[in-house]
């Protein structure tokens, strides 16, 4: 995760590679690292005009689960599963998750 950090703040490497760089460092400590803070590192990529928003949000909804926060994370999940944008396998996965949740 650390290596990715450093990506993610070189300022000289494209910005949809930073982007990506903290996408990876979030899965890297999506269940070592502190859910807030990751949820907050994500919050700018889940913008609609982000490349890598669908990834951010299942992300965060995953985040948000960790956490015991069942109505967000189905409701996020829910969300990304209705998103005809996004990528056929996270809606599939988001879909699954919902139903578990009970979204």
């Amino acid at each position: 995760a650390i290596a990715y950090l450093g990506i993610a703040a070189d300022s000289g490497v494209d910005q949809i590679y930073r982007d990506l760089a903290l996408v990876l460092a979030s899965l890297h400590e999506l269940d070592s690292g502190d859910p807030a803070e990751l949820t907050n590192r994500l919050q700018p990529l889940t913008a609609a005009s982000n490349p890598w928003r669908h990834s951010a949000r299942e992300l965060t909804a995953l985040l948000a689960k960790r956490q015991g926060d069942n109505a967000t994370a189905g409701k996020l999940f829910r969300e990304i599963a209705d998103d005809v944008t996004a990528p056929s396998g996270i809606r599939a996965r988001a879909a699954e998750m919902s139903a578990i949740l009970g979204g």
